[in-house]
């Protein structure tokens, strides 16, 4: 099933992550990093926390409320890094 995930940025600095309808909410302090068709977060460890992969991520929600449609994994890492996450 495509495009399944909500990505929010919540008014508080968390992340809220939406996939098959079951929410959960995530720290922003990770690092994202892109591969080939998806991003993975990661924490200061470098262990992993999560796989985005760009054709489960419908869109992604700016913290101002901004709606960002994902089509592509260059728009879903630019998102992450600069409104979501820490930089890689």
């Amino acid at each position: 099933m495509a495009n399944t995930t909500i990505i929010q940025k919540l008014t508080n600095g968390n992340v809220l992550i939406t996939r098959d309808g079951k929410p959960y909410t995530l720290n922003p302090d990770s690092q994202c990093f892109k591969e080939v068709g998806l991003v993975l977060l990661k924490d200061k460890r470098s262990s992993l926390i999560d796989t985005y992969k760009v054709v489960d991520v419908e869109k992604v929600i700016r913290e101002d409320g901004t709606e960002v449609l994902i089509s592509d994994v260059d728009t879903l890492f630019s998102e992450l890094i600069n409104f979501f996450f820490l930089n890689q």
